[in-house]
C-alpha cells in the first residue's frame, strides 16, 4: 500500500464532484515525501492555504451548534473544587490507567455516529488496507494509523487490541490523560478558597479547624508523598500537554488569516511573510516545525474532538503535510455531513434515530469540546475581518491551567457512564472488560465516590432504604 494513498481518497463514499476528487489527489501528490511541495515557495502552496476552505466549512458547522455548547459552572457537583479527598487521590494510583481504559470513548470514536456509517465511510477498506498497514510499522502513512487508533476496539479485552505499534500508542495516549487528570485536580486544589467563619460560633477553634481542613485539601490534590507503595510514575505529558495543543490549534487559525491576506493582495515579496520567515523568536526549522504541528493539532481537533489529541499525530517526526491533509479532508467530509442533515427536513426523525458526530454531543468531550469550540467561534473565523485583538484577550484571559483543569471533569463523568465505542467494521464495541477482581472492585468504589460528589443526597437515601430491607 502507497503512503500518498491517504485514507480519505480509497475509503469515504461519495458522491464527489469529480474536480474535488481531482484536487485532492493532485494535493496529496504535491503534499507527499518527494512531491513539489518542498520549498514550493509559492502561497497557493502553502500547507494552510490548502486547509482553509476545508477548515471554513467545519467552522460552519460549529456556528450551528452553539445552543449545545456546555459551559461547568461551580455549583455543580463535578467541578473539582467539589471533589472528595479519595477522589482527588485517585489518579495519582498505578492501576488508575486501565480504569480509564473502561471509558473507551475517551480515546475512540463513538457509536452510534452521524459520520462513521457505511454510508460515508467504506469499513471494509479500512479492515483490509488499513489493519494490512499497521503491520509494516516502518513507512507506515499516520493518516492511516491515526483512524485506526480511533477504531482499535475488536473486542471486550481491556488491551484493546495487539495490532502494530497502536497498543504502545495507546499506552502512551492513556499516559498522557492521566497525568493531564492528576494535575488538574492539583490545580484546581490550589483554586479552591478559604471558608469564611462565622463570628457568632466559637470562632478561634472553628478557625482553626477550617484553616487545617483547607490546607489539607490542597496538600491532597497536590499528590501523595514520594515513594508510596501503588503510586504511578509521573509523566512530563500532562495539562501542560493540552494546553500546547489548544494554543497550537490558534496558531493554525491565525496562519490561515495571513495566507487569505497575502493572496488577496497579491504581494510579491513574501520573503519576510509570516508564514514563511517565522516570528521574532521563531524561524527556520523551529518554525516549520511548529506551523506542522499546530495544523495537525487543528486538523486532529475537527475530526476527533478532544478524543484525538492524546494520542494522534503527537511525533512531528513521524507525520507529514499529506498526513495532516488527508485528515482534514476527513474532517470536511464529516462537517458537511453535519451541515446535511441540519438542513434536512428530516432532521428530527433522524436524530431520533442516531447521534450527531458534532463532539458536544457524541462522545466524551462534552465540556472540553465545548470550551474549545466557544473559543474558535469567538474569532469569527469565517468573517471578512476575524477579530484578532479581541481573541488574544480571551486567550489570555481563558487559556490558563485553572480554567482548563476544571473542564476535565469530562473524564469523570465517562468512567461513571461509560459511552459506547466503535469497532473497525463500523458496530458497536463490547463493553471493556476489566479483567481482574481487584481492579474490578477498584472501579466500583471510584464510581461510588463519583455518585456521592454528584448526589450526596440521593446516595445516603439509598443506603438507608438498602440497610431497612436488610
Amino acid at each position: 500500500m502507497e503512503r500518498a494513498l491517504s485514507l480519505p481518497l480509497i475509503s469515504v463514499k461519495g458522491p464527489f464532484v469529480p474536480s474535488e476528487k481531482l484536487t485532492w489527489e493532485n494535493n496529496m501528490a504535491f503534499l507527499s515525501p518527494g512531491g513539489a511541495s518542498v520549498n514550493a515557495g509559492k502561497v497557493g502552496h502553502e500547507l494552510g492555504a490548502l486547509l482553509s476552505e476545508m477548515v471554513a466549512t467545519v467552522v460552519q458547522s460549529y456556528q450551528g451548534d452553539v445552543d449545545y455548547l456546555k459551559s461547568l459552572s461551580k455549583g455543580e457537583g463535578l467541578a473539582p473544587e467539589n471533589f472528595s479527598p479519595g477522589l482527588m487521590a485517585a489518579p495519582h494510583s498505578a492501576g488508575f490507567a486501565d480504569l480509564l481504559r473502561a471509558a473507551p470513548r475517551l480515546l475512540q470514536v463513538s457509536y452510534l455516529d452521524i459520520f462513521w456509517t457505511s454510508q460515508n465511510i467504506n469499513f471494509d477498506l479500512i479492515i483490509r488496507d488499513g489493519y494490512l498497514a499497521a503491520g509494516k510499522v516502518k513507512g507506515m502513512s499516520q493518516s492511516w494509523l491515526a483512524i485506526l487508533l480511533g477504531l482499535s476496539r475488536t473486542n471486550s479485552n481491556i488491551t484493546y487490541t495487539n495490532s502494530g505499534p497502536i497498543p504502545l500508542l495507546l499506552h502512551y495516549g492513556l499516559s498522557r490523560l492521566n497525568q493531564t487528570l492528576v494535575d488538574s485536580v492539583s490545580q484546581a486544589s490550589l483554586e479552591v478558597k478559604p471558608h469564611q467563619v462565622n463570628s457568632h460560633l466559637e470562632h478561634e477553634l472553628k478557625g482553626c479547624r477550617n484553616a487545617s481542613e483547607y490546607l489539607a485539601f490542597k496538600i491532597n490534590g497536590l499528590g501523595p508523598s514520594a515513594g508510596g507503595q501503588g503510586q504511578r510514575k509521573a509523566s512530563s505529558e500532562g495539562l501542560l500537554f493540552l494546553l500546547k495543543k489548544i494554543h497550537q490549534l490558534f496558531l493554525a487559525l491565525s496562519l490561515f488569516e495571513w495566507i487569505i491576506i497575502l493572496k488577496k493582495n497579491l504581494q510579491k515579496n513574501l520573503r519576510k511573510a509570516l508564514f514563511r520567515s517565522g516570528t521574532e523568536g521563531v524561524k527556520g526549522n523551529a518554525w516549520m516545525m511548529m506551523k506542522k504541528e499546530a495544523y495537525a493539532s487543528l486538523v486532529v481537533f475537527m475530526l476527533y474532538g478532544m478524543a484525538g489529541w492524546w494520542t494522534m499525530l503527537t511525533n512531528y517526526r513521524k507525520f507529514n503535510s499529506a498526513d495532516i491533509y488527508g485528515l482534514m479532508t476527513l474532517a470536511q467530509r464529516r462537517a458537511k455531513v453535519l451541515l446535511e442533515s441540519k438542513n434536512s427536513s428530516n432532521i428530527e426523525s433522524a436524530s431520533s434515530k442516531i447521534e450527531s458526530s458534532h463532539p458536544i454531543l457524541c462522545g466524551s468531550w462534552g465540556y472540553l469540546n465545548s470550551y474549545i469550540i466557544r473559543l474558535i467561534l469567538r474569532t469569527d473565523f469565517n468573517s471578512a475581518r476575524p477579530s484578532w485583538e479581541s481573541s488574544m484577550k480571551a486567550w489570555n484571559n481563558d487559556l490558563n491551567p485553572a480554567h482548563i483543569s476544571r473542564l476535565v471533569t469530562d473524564v469523570h463523568l465517562e468512567i461513571r457512564t461509560p459511552g459506547i465505542s466503535m469497532m473497525p467494521a463500523g458496530g458497536a464495541a463490547p463493553p471493556v472488560t476489566l479483567g481482574s477482581k481487584g481492579l474490578g472492585k477498584t472501579m466500583d468504589n471510584l464510581i461510588k465516590m463519583l455518585n456521592e460528589t454528584l448526589n450526596p443526597g440521593e446516595i445516603q437515601k439509598e443506603e438507608e432504604e438498602e440497610d431497612m430491607l436488610e
